[in-house]
């Protein structure tokens, strides 16, 4: 990055690669006489320490038509798994698919990077100016399931249909469970008027997140005045560090964003998405219990900010 080129948009933290898997209901058929899986088998909070976790996993998901991202043990189980279909391989992170969509209608960003490989090289715009708090080369695919209602795969002598569309995430990243942050932050955010943070969820060790939130709640203090914080929040690979995130930043951040997933893990319960009634309430509830005076809640159906205005 050019320490002189500074861009009113600042786009943080982490990114990826990701392994998009074409959907191929044959093979997860298969897989599952391989490893015969009964039909009372799959949760989606059990550990994923090889391929027949994994699949257990997938199989509560569809089941649930839920979504979420998950940690898994060995990066092997990721690639073998791929392995088994075709895949696209893609950028990932909030970050820099913003930064990507932004691009497309000629807005100039600068991005906060943790993982540099060939592919993040090639694939974020030229236009961007970024650094990455990792010096080496590193490649740790996340894995991107993604089914549509009415999917369906078969479980001995029963059949198992996801009642709505969704997606998974499957990691095992060393960069964003480390997720350091460049002692060029502050410069690049000099001038910045909004900031993006996201990446945070896949952090696993409490004592580190709390550090690496403290340094970035210090960052963002030393923000121009007036300058908007949008935290964009995550399926968080252990639930319970979401409020160490939420808690440090709650006196920094204007817009807290979040997916019906997420939305659903604050309430303790799903929202029916065709019920505006049902909709409205559970929104009232979601900002009331979020320190952000505005909230955006992005749905499979639909999307909302609410806020004093």
């Amino acid at each position: 990055m050019d320490g002189a080129l500074r861009e009113p948009i600042v786009l943080g933290f982490g990114n990826n690669v990701d392994y998009e898997v074409e959907w191929d209901s044959a093979v997860i058929d298969r897989l599952i006489a391989e490893y015969e899986i009964d039909v009372a088998e799959p949760s989606s909070d059990t550990p994923i320490r090889n391929e027949r976790d994994l699949v257990c996993s997938l199989l509560s998901f569809l089941r649930s038509g839920t979504g979420g991202e998950r940690y898994v043990e060995s990066p092997r189980t990721i690639t073998d798994f791929a392995d088994h279909f075709r895949y696209r391989t893609t950028l990932g992170g909030t970050a820099v698919r913003a930064a990507i969509a932004m691009h497309a209608i000629g807005q100039r960003c600068a991005l906060h990077l943790v993982t540099m490989n060939a592919a993040v090289r090639d694939g974020i715009p030229r236009d961007c100016s970024w650094l990455c708090s990792n010096d080496d080369d590193t490649w740790y695919p996340h894995l991107i399931i993604q089914f549509g209602q009415g999917w369906t795969v078969t479980v001995g002598d029963e059949r198992i249909t996801a009642p709505a569309a969704n997606r998974i995430i499957y990691v095992n990243d060393p960069d964003n469970a480390a997720m350091r942050i460049h002692p060029g932050f502050a410069a690049l955010a000099r001038d910045a008027g909004v900031v993006l943070v996201s990446g945070f969820n896949a952090v696993r060790d409490r004592a580190l997140l709390e550090a690496r939130i403290g340094c970035l709640s210090d960052l963002l203090r030393r923000l121009p005045p007036g300058c908007i914080v949008m935290y964009e929040d995550g399926g968080f690979h252990d639930p319970a560090l979401a409020s160490v995130v939420n808690a440090a930043l709650a006196d920094r951040v204007a817009i807290h964003s979040l997916n019906e997933d997420e939305w659903a893990r604050y309430l303790g319960h799903r929202v029916d998405l065709s019920r505006p009634d049902s909709a409205w309430h559970a929104l009232q509830q979601l900002a009331r219990s979020l320190a952000a005076p505005t909230v955006v809640v992005h749905t499979a159906r639909w999307a909302a900010l609410y806020g004093a205005h």
